[in-house]
């Protein structure tokens, strides 16, 4: 085992979502606890330029995964990721996603060290798991219990490498910076009498846009002077078009506002009067956590490891996918019930410093790593 703990991530894309910001969370906590951290990205882009901000090493390498009809891009793939691990002197390498797993556990294994994957949804199947070679991994992390049962249920992973790991948040470093406030709410015209509703996301189809703005047409029904606003990157043209057509036929047009992304997200939550997630599948969704962590009202679809984070009634609401009227239930009765909305949130963010700060993600980690660099295998039953 390495004297000093050095981790190289691997991560499939440069975007700047949820996922890099709990990769760029996690990595904070883990040079503060003493452990020295690269990212492997596929090319130059924003998450790149956001690492290099906090002193990240950064490696570009284009990587292949395997293909029947050229496979010796994945063997230079593996070749070129065993040369990484040698540069950085890793002592463990640790995947974004399954898909880098393919050449990522063969390189590790070359190297003589433990490999680990973070898995933060259960869209993937059971060829996911098969093609990407999940079952060789040390250690899977899985960011809620229902994304571990899904990983159980369809790969050949077993209830040792399967481990259960929240993402961890950096409460202590949100701010409110009332400048960032003022330019958002003069941006998109927002005014004292407002009130805010937003769901905040990639603009995709498992986001459940549509049905979020099918709830906007309900409660415009029932309340005055609502903004409704979709925040978020669009990676999705067709799908934003089809959105974007819906509100038109709604005569929505004046209501529903694409911010686009919003770097200082926690000052935005901070003007919202409810914050909703209609998504179809989630692994646990990062702006719930968010939202709580502001003492905001929240209104989420019950899927997957969403349920983890909210107890019904008492630091939020839950309701049934798909189901835009009764997301429209839900948050009118929060905006007729503001003593009410304000218990919600206390409560919620009394929630998450019990289950989401970041010391405590990284004690998790830092136990698995010590673990799988020693060759302990966790015990039986102790895999959450």
């Amino acid at each position: 085992m390495h004297d000093v703990m050095n981790v190289l991530f691997i991560h499939p894309n440069n975007k700047y979502t949820g996922q890099e910001i709990s990769l760029l969370e996690r990595i904070i906590g883990l040079k503060h606890n003493g452990v020295n951290c690269a990212v492997v990205l596929p090319e130059q882009g924003k998450f790149g330029r956001i690492l290099g901000e906090y002193d990240i090493p950064v490696v570009i390498a284009d990587l292949s995964r395997f293909d029947r009809s050229n496979k010796r891009a994945f063997v230079r793939s593996i070749w070129t990721m065993r040369r990484i691990i040698k540069q950085q002197q890793a002592s463990i390498v640790h995947c974004s996603g399954i898909y880098s797993n393919q050449y990522a556990v063969w390189a590790a294994k070359l190297s003589g060290i433990p490999c680990v994957a973070s898995i933060s949804t259960t869209v993937y199947n059971d060829y996911d798991f098969r093609s990407n070679f999940t079952h060789a991994l040390n250690r899977v992390c899985c960011v809620s219990e229902a994304v571990r049962q899904n990983l159980l249920e369809k790969s050949r992973v077993t209830e040792q490498q399967a481990v259960t790991l929240y993402d961890g948040y950096h409460l202590d470093s949100i701010k409110v910076d009332p400048d960032a406030v003022a330019r958002f709410r003069t941006d998109f015209d927002i005014q004292d009498h407002h009130r805010i509703i937003a769901t905040i996301g990639e603009v995709i189809p498992r986001k459940g846009i549509e049905y979020f703005v099918e709830m906007a047409h309900i409660l415009k029904k029932q309340h005055d002077h609502l903004k409704f606003l979709v925040i978020g990157e669009h990676h999705n043209d067709e799908y934003e078009q089809q959105v974007r057509q819906q509100i038109q036929k709604l005569n929505l047009s004046d209501d529903v506002i694409f911010t686009g992304f919003q770097p200082d997200i926690y000052s935005i939550i901070s003007q919202l009067d409810v914050s909703v997630v209609a998504s179809l599948a989630e692994g646990l969704c990062r702006v719930i956590v968010e939202t709580q962590q502001m003492e905001k009202p929240i209104v989420s679809t019950a899927v997957s490891g969403n349920v983890e984070a909210i107890r019904d009634g008492y630091n939020g609401y839950l309701v049934e996918s798909q189901r835009p009227d009764l997301l429209a239930e839900r948050v009118s009765h929060i905006l007729k019930h503001p003593d009410e909305a304000r218990t919600l949130g206390q409560n919620a963010k009394a929630s998450v410093q019990e289950k989401f700060t970041l010391q405590a993600h990284v004690d998790h980690l830092l136990r698995i790593y010590r673990d799988i660099s020693k060759g302990d295998s966790p015990q039986k039953g102790t895999g959450r």
